[in-house]
């Protein structure tokens, strides 16, 4: 299977976005965790009670995991932290997430070759 790359734009302004051209999709699994802010609660006879608050879920975090990149990634993905960029990356399925990476742990695989790394970065979902 070939590897694809995703779509990024950064947002200009307002809900204006604009192309920064492509990033590789991540080597491993993308969770994509949704957390219910029901409350769970019994009444008066034993029956279980659900509130839902007027959040009705929350997005967690992202982490893509990119094997053996030449560097790229982690430049990439450092300019964005340090430049507070906000993303939507679009997935080869059309799914958009919009948020800003918000940490990079580059591991530079030694003996391997000079400049090559297991990236994992961290993006942050965001309503905007």
């Amino acid at each position: 299977m070939a590897r694809t790359n995703w779509s990024v734009y950064t947002r200009e302004s307002g809900e204006t976005w604009v192309v920064d051209g492509t990033i590789p999709a991540p080597n491993e699994d993308l969770s994509l965790p949704i957390i219910s802010t029901q409350i769970k609660s019994k009444t008066a006879d034993g029956d279980n009670l659900f509130i839902t608050p007027s959040t009705k879920y929350v997005k967690e975090q992202m982490e893509f995991i990119w094997l053996g990149d030449d560097g790229t990634i982690k430049d990439t993905v450092s300019l964005y932290i340090q430049n507070g960029t906000h993303l939507k990356i679009t997935d080869s399925n059309g799914n958009s997430y919009i948020g800003k990476f918000i940490s990079i742990e580059p591991i530079w695989l030694v003996g391997i070759s000079p400049d090559e790394y297991t990236v994992r970065a961290v993006f942050e979902i965001m309503d905007l």
